[in-house]
């Protein structure tokens, strides 16, 4: 899995150790930090114009985190 090596640094920033973040990332844990990885990288999406599929698929993600 390609994961944002920005993200997981500023995640390094906020307490989160790197190699944490990436096993739960590619074994597909919720924990405080996949949800907090996956919304570093939405809100960067954010920044960006979306289009109705990014939406749908945003919404799906959200839902299923929370």
């Amino acid at each position: 899995m390609h994961m944002d090596e920005d993200a997981l640094q500023v995640l390094e920033g906020y307490g989160y150790a790197r190699k944490i973040v990436k096993e739960g990332l590619n074994k597909g844990d919720l924990n405080h930090a996949t949800a907090s990885y996956n919304l570093i990288v939405m809100s960067w999406f954010s920044l960006y114009k979306l289009n109705i599929f990014d939406l749908i698929f945003l919404k799906i993600i959200f839902n299923y985190l929370f």
